[in-house]
């Protein structure tokens, strides 16, 4: 559909014809960019399987516990009444040991997996643009 006043044609003076490349358009990665890139999902993969590992043992720790704590209330007579020294001591035990594996997951993602990932992408995406800045050129 021609709009009114449209022109039909366009003339453009030392214009050349341009020929698109073929799909998928990729530049091939050097050796070094590549390791780059192979370095970064190695790094990603060590995240996933450490959380996995993380999360499964924390997971089946307090399955233990919660038996632990279900044993305890379970022993407890109707005229005595549960046992609730025990069972405090349990309970907090269990806490603190939540909270120790809690906040070790977090120093290790945050202080260690995570910094080596942001200067992996770093280097990865630094080094991809300065190639396409060189290209243009």
């Amino acid at each position: 559909m021609t709009l009114p006043g449209a022109p039909t044609s366009v003339q453009i003076a030392g214009g050349k014809d341009v020929s698109p490349r073929t799909a998928p358009v990729r530049e091939t990665l050097s050796g070094k960019e590549w390791a780059g890139v192979t370095l970064t999902w190695g790094v990603l993969g060590v995240i996933v399987v450490f959380l996995i590992a993380m999360i499964t043992f924390l997971w089946s720790a307090e399955s233990n516990s919660s038996t632990a704590l279900t044993g305890i209330l379970a022993k407890g007579d109707t005229t005595h009444g549960v046992d609730t020294t025990r069972f405090h001591l349990v309970s907090a035990e269990r806490a603190s040991f939540r909270t120790y594996w809690l906040s070790l997951i977090q120093m290790v993602l945050l202080n260690v997996l995570l910094p080596v990932l942001t200067a992996l992408l770093g280097y990865v995406f630094g080094t991809t643009q300065a190639r396409g800045a060189k290209a243009e050129q």
